[in-house]
C-alpha cells in the first residue's frame, strides 16, 4: 500500500465514524422523543431545529468527504489485493450513501418540512422506516471503517 493509499483509509475511516456518530445521535435523541412522546409536537420541535440545521447539509459535506477519500484510496491501488480491499470499503459506503438520498428526498420532507398537519399514523410509520434506514446505515458505514482501519492497520 501506499502513503497515498493510507490517506484515503483515514479519510474514509473518519468520515465513516463521524457520519456513524450523527446517525447514532438520530436514533438515541430524534426516534424516541416521536415513538415514546407525541408525534406531532415531536415533529413541530424538530422541524424548527431543522429549518436551521438541515441535515442534508451535514450528509452532503461528510458524503464529499468520503467521495475523495474513495478516489484516493482508488488512485494508490498498486495490486489486485488492493483493488479488493478497496472494493470492500467502498461497497458498504456506496449503500449507506444511497440510503442517505432516500433518507435525505423521501423520509426527511414528512418527518420535518411538510406543510400543514401530517397524521400521526403516518409520522409513526415514518419514523419506523426512517430508523431502519438508520440502523442499516450504522451497519453499512461500521463495516466501511472497519475495513478502511484495518487496512491502516496491517499496513
Amino acid at each position: 500500500m501506499t502513503t497515498r493509499h493510507d490517506a484515503g483509509a483515514w479519510t474514509v475511516g473518519i468520515a465513516c465514524v463521524s457520519e456513524a456518530s450523527a446517525l447514532l445521535y438520530e436514533q438515541i435523541v430524534f426516534i424516541p422523543n416521536f415513538l415514546l412522546g407525541n408525534p406531532i409536537d415531536a415533529r413541530l420541535h424538530f422541524a424548527q431545529l431543522h429549518a436551521i440545521t438541515n441535515p442534508g447539509h451535514f450528509h452532503a459535506v461528510v458524503g464529499g468527504i468520503l467521495a475523495i477519500g474513495l478516489g484516493v484510496m482508488w488512485r494508490g491501488i498498486r495490486r489486485p489485493s488492493d483493488r479488493a480491499a478497496v472494493r470492500r470499503v467502498a461497497t458498504p459506503v456506496l449503500l449507506a450513501g444511497g440510503l442517505s438520498l432516500v433518507a435525505i428526498t423521501a423520509l426527511n420532507p414528512v418527518l420535518f418540512f411538510a406543510e400543514g398537519e401530517v397524521a400521526p399514523s403516518r409520522l409513526e410509520t415514518f419514523v419506523w422506516v426512517w430508523s431502519s434506514v438508520n440502523l442499516l446505515r450504522l451497519l453499512f458505514l461500521a463495516t466501511a471503517a472497519r475495513h478502511s482501519l484495518g487496512m491502516v492497520c496491517r499496513g
